[in-house]
Parts: C-alpha cells; sequence; structure tokens
C-alpha cells in the first residue's frame, strides 16, 4: 500500500512553490514495512529520499514541493559478495547501483575499496542529463574516440564542469581525487542551479593546508553540504576516492543537493 502525498504552502493566499531552506514533514504510516518515501523528479521519475520511522510515523525533509510517495521499500537482491549488510556503504552501493549510477567490477562484485576514475565521474553525470547531443569540439588530447567517456568529458569541458590538467590533457584513467570529485560535483552544481555558497571552516582538520588552491572553495562546500566529511582530523584531499566512497558521495549528492 503506497499513500500519495503533494504540499502546498500558501502565503496571503498565494501558492508558493519554492523557498529557501529545507522543511521536516512528518506523516502517519501503519502500512508494511520497510517503508520509504519517493519524490517525482523532474525526469518524471520516482526518486528515493531518506527519511526515519518511528512510532507510527514516518519523518523525511523537503527541500523544495512535489508529489511524494510513502510505502514499503522493494527488497533489493544484493548481487555483491564484497558488499555486506555491516558495511557502512551498504545502502550507498544500493543507490548507486539500482540508480545506474555504478556497476559492478564483476558479476559479483563491487570492488568498493577500488578506485575512480575521472572518467567514470563524467560519464555518469553525463548519463544523469541524458546524453545530450554535442555542441564543441574534443579539447582534450588524451580522450580518444570511442571511449565510454569521450563525449561525457567534451560535454563536461563545454559546462565548464571540467578543465583539465591546463595542458590539454584530462587525465580520464586516473584516480579521482576527493578534491577533484568536490571540484567536479560543485561545478555540476552550479550548473544546475542549485546554491553553492555554503562554506566550511577547513581549518579543523590537521591536513587542511594540503588542500590544492583550486580546490580550496570546493572542499569547502562539499564539507559544508555533508558531501565530503572527512575521517576524524583528516580531508584526504589528495587521496584517491574509493568506489564506496563516490557512491556514498553521489547518494548525498541527489538526495539532498541536486
Amino acid at each position: 500500500m503506497k499513500k500519495f502525498y503533494k504540499f502546498r504552502i500558501l502565503f496571503g493566499g498565494k501558492k508558493i512553490s519554492t523557498f529557501d531552506g529545507q522543511l521536516t514533514v512528518q506523516v502517519p504510516y501503519t502500512g508494511p514495512q520497510p517503508v520509504t518515501v519517493w519524490y517525482l523528479n523532474d525526469k518524471g521519475e520516482l526518486e528515493k529520499l531518506s527519511n526515519t520511522f518511528a512510532n507510527g510515523a514516518v519523518t523525511f525533509i523537503l527541500h523544495h514541493l512535489s508529489l511524494y510517495v510513502v510505502g514499503q521499500d522493494t527488497v533489493w537482491v544484493n548481487p555483491f559478495t564484497d558488499v555486506k549488510e555491516a558495511d557502512w556503504f551498504y545502502g550507498a552501493v544500493q543507490y548507486a547501483y539500482e540508480k545506474d549510477f555504478m556497476e559492478g567490477t564483476g558479476p559479483t562484485t563491487f570492488g568498493p575499496h577500488g578506485v575512480t576514475t575521472r572518467g567514470m565521474i563524467v560519464a555518469i553525470l553525463y548519463r544523469l542529463e541524458n546524453s545530450p547531443a554535442l555542441s564543441a569540439a574534443n579539447p582534450f588530447t588524451d580522450v580518444a574516440a570511442g571511449k565510454y567517456y569521450t563525449n561525457a568529458a567534451i560535454w563536461a569541458a563545454e559546462n565548464q564542469i571540467v578543465s583539465g590538467y591546463g595542458n590539454g590533457k584530462f587525465g580520464p584513467e586516473d584516480a579521482i581525487t576527493r578534491e577533484q570529485l568536490a571540484t567536479i560535483l560543485m561545478n555540476y552544481a552550479r550548473l544546475k542551479g542549485c546554491d553553492v555558497t555554503a562554506r566550511a571552516d577547513l581549518s579543523k582538520f590537521a591536513d587542511a593546508a594540503s588542500v590544492s588552491g583550486y580546490a580550496k572553495d570546493a572542499m569547502a562546500w562539499a564539507n559544508a553540504a555533508g558531501l565530503i566529511q572527512g575521517s576524524g582530523t583528516s580531508l584526504t584531499p589528495t587521496g584517491s576516492a574509493e568506489r564506496a566512497q563516490v557512491a556514498a558521495i553521489l547518494q548525498r549528492f541527489m538526495t539532498e543537493q541536486r
């Protein structure tokens, strides 16, 4: 059983369709478990939202007004032997896999601690935009024709999401660093019209000085937005972003920022 909700805000008799900040909503639920919440996104697809269930009520956060559905979650059949329910990244891997953002490294493996390449990241974002037609030439000498990331890299450069290394190179097969990922996501968020003005004070991290100059704003934004949270007292900005970390960051970005 699913219940549909459409929320409206009226102020002075006028309907408000957008707002700054967020709304916390709590609705009663007596249906079968586990319960989840979906919203109708701009593509006309139902997308899951994070929620909590306690004392017969579902609580979730709205960043905009839309059609929302509350009901029993579908059970995911986990195909990966290296992703266990006890792993911190279990839900993120499920989300990334179900949304077709990321595939496994094999029929039964996800490779959660493996690296993610720069080419993979732009390919994911390009798919999110429904692989639009290109109107620019390839600016990168190391992005060969016919690769899975070719059009994605050209599109990302055209839309100022990536600029490469500044020497005509993009490095599509290079492992992406955490600060590079933050920069790409911030540029993509800006393209989508998201608010990217939030900044965290990175001085609380012992390795804040190791953040590259070009990435300081992006890392401060990503930390403020809860996308890159650091580990203990370290941000590890130049460390490679593991596949599990990327899955978690994408989940946070898609459910909280986009």
